[in-house]
């Protein structure tokens, strides 16, 4: 009889493996990125999402998707973590070319995450609202997001409602979004 182990491994063409948290542009994994690969298809994972935290991942993250087409998808976001490094006049435009490609599949990850003093709560949720309605936008219009909200769910819901006038939003998405917690 096979272990339980055994079975996680038996293919099924109902289900698709997929890692939606891959952090391969992390430069740990410069060195052997292929191998990396290799060894998550040789374990079943059949798709990855290279999540976005800043700028230069978020581009990395698309970069990669040309690498590995069809196996490597990215999400466009800043982290809370990363907040400060919000550029005005560069970073929500990047986010808005970058999610407009084909291979990006999610906006994240974006949200609050106040248990490290990285970037203020100040920051935080100032880079969250100008965030939200691009989040909002492609939530509602195109594909899941990854919203992170492990401090204060509340501030969160707050800054997504000041969102909700927003043209690209619209009142009644913000409010959807809000009341379905």
């Amino acid at each position: 009889m096979a272990s339980n182990a055994d079975q996680l491994f038996v293919s099924d063409d109902n289900y698709l493996l997929v890692d939606i948290c891959a952090n391969l542009v992390n430069k740990k994994f410069n060195r052997d990125l292929e191998s990396v690969i290799q060894r998550a298809k040789d374990a079943g994972v059949r798709k990855m999402i290279v999540l976005g935290t800043s700028l230069h991942s978020t581009k990395e993250a698309l970069r990669l998707t040309r690498m590995h087409p069809g196996t490597v998808y990215c999400a466009a976001g800043i982290h809370p973590h990363d907040a400060k490094s919000w550029d005005d006049d560069e970073a929500l435009e990047v986010l808005r070319s970058v999610a407009s490609n084909p291979e990006c599949v999610a906006i994240g990850e974006c949200g609050l995450d106040f248990s490290k003093d990285f970037s203020s709560p100040e920051c935080q949720i100032q880079v969250l609202e100008k965030q939200a309605g691009l989040f909002i936008f492609f939530f509602f219009h195109k594909w899941p997001g990854r919203m992170i909200g492990s401090s204060d769910e509340e501030s969160i819901e707050d800054s997504v409602n000041r969102n909700a006038n927003d043209p690209a939003v619209g009142a009644d998405v913000a409010d959807g979004f809000c009341d379905d917690k």
